[in-house]
């Protein structure tokens, strides 16, 4: 389809204001693809070797430590902001241009800490450049199961991710969206496509379109509340 789209969850935080477009206005879901949890880590300097202890020290130290995200009103921002409200801690966020530059100077110490997406932060983790010290799901992450998440550890009901979605303008016809939905939902249960996309850290998902909207609708909801409750302003 000429005017498919590609979204992800991150496209719905409010990051930008003025935007041509309004995502339940003019576009209809057709499924989420993947999703793939936030990760919270650190570089080796900080004397934190699991997520308990690094809201300690920042408790004991507030407003010593910073961390990294991809860019004002992001998700992973707001994932870090809600972090420091339910952890009762201060720390200094520090806004980048993208993940890849903030993941470098995180890598390169620049910055003590990173909410920042998962998959490139977790071939450093394995070489021990930084330290994965638990992920924004409610559920273990599959590809790395060792690892605690926020809920786990005490942040009862914490629970944000990313992911990737299929969306077409307002008005393609029912039909259309439901063949691509269902052609879609085939190619991510092939064992293949699954196995691939668990490399890359990212779990399949190929919802209905009834499902991937509420998906949408919760987290316009859900991002908005956070982001007037903490004054964030889009860009």
């Amino acid at each position: 389809h000429d005017s498919l789209r590609c979204r992800s969850g991150d496209d719905l935080a409010p990051r930008r204001q003025n935007l041509p477009y309004d995502t339940l206005r003019d576009f209809a879901a057709i499924t989420q693809v993947t999703t793939q949890p936030i990760a919270v880590a650190v570089h080796p300097s900080v004397p934190a070797q699991t997520i308990q202890e690094l809201i300690a020290y920042a408790r004991a130290n507030p407003g010593k430590l910073s961390f990294a995200h991809s860019g004002t009103g992001s998700g992973q921002h707001l994932s870090g902001e809600l972090l420091k409200k339910m952890a009762r801690i201060d720390m200094v966020h520090i806004p980048y241009k993208g993940g890849a530059p903030a993941v470098q100077d995180l890598v390169g110490g620049r910055v003590p800490v990173g909410v920042l997406g998962s998959t490139p932060l977790i071939p450093h983790h394995k070489s021990g450049r930084v330290r994965i010290l638990a992920f924004t799901s409610k559920e273990r992450f599959a590809p790395m199961p060792q690892i605690a998440t926020l809920h786990e550890a005490g942040l009862t009901g914490f629970e944000t991710s990313q992911w990737l979605g299929l969306l077409a303008p307002r008005g393609t016809p029912d039909a259309v969206i439901q063949r691509l939905y269902t052609e879609t939902a085939k190619a991510l249960a092939l064992p293949e496509v699954r196995e691939r996309l668990t490399q890359a850290a990212l779990q399949p998902v190929g919802n209905s379109p009834r499902e991937f909207a509420a998906v949408i609708r919760a987290d316009i909801e859900r991002w908005g509340k956070l982001a007037r409750e903490l004054g964030i302003q889009p860009l």
